[in-house]
């Protein structure tokens, strides 16, 4: 009995050491990443427990699963995960999207041609996901598992088909790139699992009425129209509560001071979203269903302007991750804007802020002063926090203006802020020569009666923006005046065509008589508002209820 009883406890030791493997052999692929984040300087904290745990999930099945055939199938997933992720990591800073995986099926000998330029970045990429894979091998030849353990296929078959139906079934489910504050293995899971779920049946079902959006790259038509270029994207702000438009409260002193010497006009936001009006407006998209354009990186502005020799700067007060839903959105659209492009990326971490912390938008005026505006060309964003909620974090305690006493007063607080900010940008370009300034903003808000709110296509709140055009430029100006005669109203992409064409490029307008506002989502599935001279016309998704 004693020696039964030794067998079993020699049993026990074995089963509770080999249990332990996974867990150790996960330590190494997490190592890797981290090494790998911090040589790209695009940041090594992210979620290593989580990562920790689907890491060793992968590696228990290594050792436990007899099935060859299972277990081959899951070391080919494992690596085309790592790999795929790390690669687009290394070359784009931001991890793969679905919509990049349907790009590179659509274009494939484009994309081939294209790869074939970047082999030796893949390098590293390959090194890490073939070292990751090592102890697939290591803990079959150590455990050699006798039992063909078909519940645990079953289970793991079903734990990766389980965010492919999340997928499918989520409404409000986004096909950007993962935030990267995931690991390149949950990234890989997910971005499979939105294309498998989400991106590959919506092409077999309309997204709008309309044709999907796609356009050459333009012309180059001179060397450059303005030698440094400065936009100012605005976040939240919408014209209502903006005094210079006829609000009652005195928010905008200085705008309203200096409105003639430029253009000032309202304009239509791309969407109602900041993850859509980003990227519509960094891309020049005129209508719903531009993701493959947005892809195809051909009329991106920082691609055009780095095209043409301008030194290219994103300075965000932006926080690079809150941990909320509303940040993963907001910062994962980074991969949608071109970050491959900007020579010059820094957000709130650069200067002092924790990951999940926003700076105050004058934080970014020592990263501008500290540029030589004297010589050589720049493309420069300086893109705001603004009046996103909650408007009272919008300003400090002694720039209450207008009090704390209701929503509306803390964000007339914000849109003061902003206005203050647009003199003292302009006031730093006052010294330099050879400049176009740009002020517009991603999207509306509603802020009144105690309410709040944006993303609704039925209210105007949610996407008249302002847009305000300087220049010292000979020419600009009085080019600017005739191009816009007889507009009230702008479109987004008008004041994306006046950037490129700054930039030398030959693009013309495409006027103010129609246009779109995007909802929630790119290829305008969530509905869109079409805009015309004389009418508007909302084609809004069907309630639930009624479609089919």
């Amino acid at each position: 009995m004693m020696n039964h009883i030794r067998w079993n406890m020699q049993q026990g030791y074995r089963v509770a050491l080999l249990a332990l493997l996974p867990l150790l052999a996960a330590l190494l692929p997490i190592a890797l990443e981290t090494l790998y984040r911090a040589y790209l300087q695009v940041g090594t904290q992210f979620s290593k427990g989580e990562a920790w745990i689907i890491y060793a999930a992968f590696y228990f099945v290594a050792f436990r699963v007899r099935s060859t055939g299972f277990s081959t199938l899951m070391a080919v997933l494992f690596f085309c995960f790592l790999f795929c992720q790390f690669s687009h990591l290394g070359i784009y800073h931001s991890w793969l999207s679905p919509a990049e995986i349907l790009i590179f099926f659509q274009e494939y000998s484009e994309v081939y041609r294209a790869g074939m330029t970047l082999l030796p970045s893949l390098l590293l990429p390959l090194l890490i996901a073939l070292l990751s894979l090592l102890p697939f091998l290591l803990l079959r030849r150590v455990a050699r598992p006798k039992s063909g353990s078909k519940v645990l296929i079953v289970l793991f078959t079903l734990l990766l088909i389980g965010p492919i139906a999340q997928a499918a079934l989520a409404r409000g489910k986004d096909e950007q790139a993962p935030h990267q504050r995931y690991s390149a293995i949950r990234s890989g899971i997910e971005t499979s699992a939105v294309f498998l779920g989400k991106t590959v049946p919506n092409q077999f079902t309309p997204h709008s009425d309309l044709p999907r959006y796609e356009q050459e790259a333009p012309a180059v038509l001179h060397d450059a129209g303005s030698r440094v270029i400065v936009l100012l994207m605005g976040e939240s702000q919408n014209v209502d509560n903006m005094s210079v438009f006829g609000y009652g409260t005195d928010t905008t002193p200085w705008l309203r001071e200096h409105a003639k010497e430029g253009v000032l006009l309202s304009a239509y936001a791309g969407g109602v979203y900041t993850n859509v009006s980003l990227p519509t407006f960094f891309n020049m998209i005129p209508q719903p269903d531009g993701t493959a354009q947005i892809y195809s990186w051909r009329t991106n502005l920082f691609r055009l302007a780095k095209a043409q020799g301008y030194h290219t700067a994103f300075y965000t007060a932006q926080a690079k991750s809150d941990y909320t839903a509303q940040a993963k959105s907001e910062m994962s659209l980074m991969s949608m804007l071109g970050q491959q492009y900007i020579d010059d990326f820094r957000d709130p971490t650069h200067f002092g802020h924790p990951y999940n912390e926003n700076a105050y938008d004058d934080e970014l005026l020592p990263l501008l002063n500290q540029l030589d505006l004297s010589q050589g060309k720049h493309f420069i964003v300086l893109h705001q926090r603004g009046s996103h909620p909650p408007y009272a974090e919008r300003s400090r305690p002694d720039e209450k203006r207008f009090g704390q006493a209701s929503l509306e007063a803390e964000y007339n607080n914000s849109v003061a802020r902003t206005d203050a900010l647009l003199g003292q940008v302009l006031d730093h370009l006052g010294s330099q020569r050879d400049w176009t300034f740009v002020f517009t903003s991603d999207h509306g808000q509603y802020v009144k009666h105690g309410a709040m709110g944006h993303g609704l296509l039925n209210m105007a709140s949610h996407y008249m923006v302002p847009a305000y055009i300087r220049s010292v430029v000979p020419g600009v100006m009085p080019a600017v005046r005739e191009t816009f005669q007889g507009c009230d109203t702008l479109f987004h992409v008008q004041l994306s065509e006046l950037l490129a064409r700054q930039m030398g490029y030959a693009v013309l307008d495409s006027g103010c008589t129609q246009g779109y506002v995007n909802g929630a989502r790119l290829n305008g599935s969530a509905g869109y508002k079409k805009i015309s001279l004389h009418s508007v016309m909302n084609n809004l998704p069907l309630p639930m209820s009624k479609r089919n």
